[in-house]
């Protein structure tokens, strides 16, 4: 089994759908692990799309085995839910979620899914293209104390190259030599 590296977006879209999802401050601040967070409050929930994970590249007919993302964070007190879940199509639709429980006040990291762990999707070599996004969701209410600092998120994908030989594909055999 092979695996890309891990591998860090270059962009983000704030998931905003209505008065109970309100702005994460400085989303950007999760693309490289350097103690800038993106600061996800405890007043509402909060999802951002996370996406151009330009150097994501997996072979053409490669199977698909697991996918990991790993995320550094850490709490204000106590411990609260993260939510991730991945999208092939831009957003429109999500795997289920993976829960992990953000509990250190330091930054650690967590993760979620694994090598053998396509997270319940249908997923291919082409499926990380410019649609992909992985989304993050804290399900906050009002001024409950759980304040989430994020400072970089990663992902993973495995895979097994295919080896299936081209089917009616003609190749030259060598030359005949007679032994003497």
């Amino acid at each position: 089994m092979a695996d890309t590296g891990w591998k860090s977006p270059g962009a983000y879209e704030d998931n905003r759908t209505d008065e109970l999802y309100w702005l994460v401050s400085n989303p950007e601040n999760v693309y490289l692990s350097d103690n800038s967070y993106a600061f996800f409050d405890d007043w509402y929930w909060h999802s951002v799309e996370y996406k151009s994970f330009s150097s994501l590249s997996i072979p053409s007919g490669a199977i698909i085995d697991g996918i990991e993302v790993a995320v550094e964070a850490k709490i204000s007190s106590s411990s609260h839910n993260l939510y991730i879940a991945l999208s092939t199509d831009g957003g429109s639709n999500f795997t289920s979620d993976k829960t992990n429980s953000i509990s250190a006040t330091s930054d650690t990291e967590y993760t979620f899914g694994g090598s053998a762990d396509t997270w319940g999707g249908n997923f291919n070599s082409g499926s990380f293209g410019n649609d992909f996004r992985v989304r993050v969701l804290t399900l906050d209410t009002l001024g409950d104390g759980y304040d989430i600092y994020i400072d970089h998120i990663q992902i993973k994908v495995y895979y097994t190259e295919n080896t299936t030989p081209i089917i009616g594909k003609k190749y030259p055999l060598p030359p005949f030599r007679r032994s003497v």
